[in-house]
């Protein structure tokens, strides 16, 4: 919380109820050069402080309320307003959401307003001597209303076309016509999303400020549901559009954050475009092709040629030491299932970038009613005979900054965009490795595998630096690191040490053969 807190309130002090309830359901924030802010009491419901107005120099008490929603649970709540006011002698605001009404026209829509909660409401009101506040804007400020969705009508229309082939062309296939659909419907309806979004926006103002003169209409309150909902969902799409395209993945969408999500674009677009570049050589590259020559010629060094010839791994010094027994290695060569593959799919975060096929895993999640079967059906195939498409294989590299001004191609990130049919390919082979990692890899080696800690190492060296002070025999310490060390690993090797390991032939062969995952990859650079 106090992440999100800081990236929306950059400079700002709060204070949140989170020592009263799990989820911190209240939190107050303030600028300090306006207001002087003393926490008071709390409550899982609510939050009362003394303000202090800096340039007015007056105080008043706050408290600052969400209350839970059935009638039983907010009695705590008027309990505790009832307690407070006794001691309160200066001025008091009580703001916040109440979910709870004092009039019966004061929702619209909706379980009908009952005469328990408007009681139990007045009471706290009037035993507070609290006064309610005219309504200054629209009076109706909520509802809850869902727009329909023509997504998977046009999925469904666009997947039944018959493709001939094996299941896995099928579906690359039916994904490469599928775009052209999608294009179609996205011109038609999301095209200019986010100016429809404001003049929705613009005419709910209107038709609510209508409702607000004359709110039992029944025409009117017909007109503002319409608008509402027609902006809910024009809203929605232009908050997803701009929350894909900044990568802010810590917010939440409802809360009208079109202007933050600009702002994170424009720096990213600032920050990752590569205006000049130096080479091996320290010379200066600025134009376009230059640059692109000195960035391909670096990844094609790292990934792309062949390294010096190298004696063959010795399989009896590798059984010398942990190998994979006849249980474990049958464990590795079950039978892969339609549950593994869904469950590896929609463990793929939604807001990761799509591969070269510009599909993301949301698009799978979605669809997923429509073109589960025949994608469940493509990935056991590979998993029955490993042939996969070099469609399915490729990766664009895409190139983050790892420092403020970079000037060499190695001060770059490089984030593989893969697509997500190969994500899910590999999430099962890795969820099946893990399972012999922990058996194979040494106590001692902490990273990299599930249930261990790096920290552990750092203790180990600890105590093994504790020593060193003393006056014995001459001792040193050496820190070595690898540079890039995954992404040169010869698939040779690799090859090699699995089955040297213990690793099934047909296990090893579903990454190491020219047409499967490992080796089959086709990299290149995003523009």
């Amino acid at each position: 919380m106090e992440k999100v807190i800081n990236n929306m309130f950059g400079g700002w002090k709060y204070i949140t109820n989170l020592d009263q309830h799990y989820n911190g359901r209240v939190v107050v924030a303030w600028r300090p050069d306006y207001y002087q802010v003393k926490y008071i009491s709390g409550t899982a419901q609510s939050i009362t402080c003394l303000v202090t107005d800096v340039v007015m120099q007056k105080e008043f008490y706050m408290t600052t309320v969400y209350a839970f929603n059935t009638r039983e649970e907010r009695r705590s709540l008027w309990r505790h307003l009832e307690s407070m006011s006794g001691g309160i002698k200066k001025a008091w605001l009580v703001t916040g959401d109440f979910n709870s009404v004092l009039l019966a026209d004061d929702r619209i829509g909706g379980n009908p307003v009952t005469m328990g909660e408007v009681v139990d409401f007045q009471e706290c009101i009037d035993s507070c001597e609290l006064m309610e506040l005219p309504c200054g804007g629209c009076r109706y400020t909520w509802s809850e209303k869902h727009g329909d969705n023509r997504f998977k009508e046009v999925v469904a229309q666009g997947w039944q076309q018959q493709i001939v082939g094996y299941s896995m062309f099928q579906v690359v296939k039916k994904l490469k016509l599928l775009k052209k659909v999608l294009k179609k419907l996205n011109n038609q309806h999301f095209r200019n999303i986010l100016t429809e979004a404001e003049e929705d926006r613009a005419a709910l103002n209107q038709a609510q400020n209508r409702l607000h003169s004359d709110p039992s209409n029944k025409a009117l309150q017909e007109q503002e549901t319409a608008m509402y909902q027609k902006l809910r969902k024009s809203s929605y799409l232009a908050e997803m559009f701009l929350l894909q395209r900044s990568k802010a993945s810590w917010i939440k969408l409802r809360d009208d954050n079109i202007r933050y999500f600009y702002s994170v674009i424009r720096h990213k677009r600032l920050q990752q475009t590569i205006t000049q570049i130096k080479d091996q050589h320290g010379e200066l590259s600025t134009d376009n092709a230059s640059i692109a020559n000195v960035l391909v010629d670096y990844y094609e060094t790292m990934l792309g040629r062949e390294g010096r010839k190298r004696a063959k791994t010795f399989h009896s010094f590798l059984k010398n030491g942990t190998t994979l027994n006849a249980t474990q290695q049958m464990e590795l060569i079950q039978p892969y299932t339609a549950k593994e593959v869904k469950q590896a799919m929609f463990s793929i975060d939604v807001n990761k970038s799509p591969g070269p096929d510009g599909y993301g895993s949301g698009f799978y999640r979605k669809a997923w009613s429509i073109i589960g079967k025949d994608v469940t059906a493509a990935i056991l195939e590979f998993m029955e005979n490993g042939k996969l498409l070099r469609q399915v294989n490729s990766t664009v590299i895409s190139l983050i900054p790892k420092v403020l001004v970079p000037e060499f191609a190695s001060q770059f990130r490089p984030i593989s965009c893969c697509n997500v049919i190969y994500k899910c390919i590999s999430k099962m082979l890795c969820k099946r490795l893990k399972r012999a990692v922990s058996i194979l890899v040494a106590e001692n080696q902490a990273t990299f595998v599930e249930g261990r800690s790096l920290i552990h190492n750092i203790l180990i060296c600890h105590d093994l630096l504790r020593h060193y002070n003393r006056k014995t025999t001459p001792r040193c310490l050496m820190k070595i690191d690898l540079r890039k060390a995954y992404d040169m690993i010869n698939w040779d090797f690799i090859e090699e040490a699995l089955k040297g390991f213990g690793f099934p032939d047909s296990f090893t062969k579903l990454g190491s053969d020219d047409d499967r995952v490992l080796r089959s990859t086709g990299y290149q650079l995003a523009d």
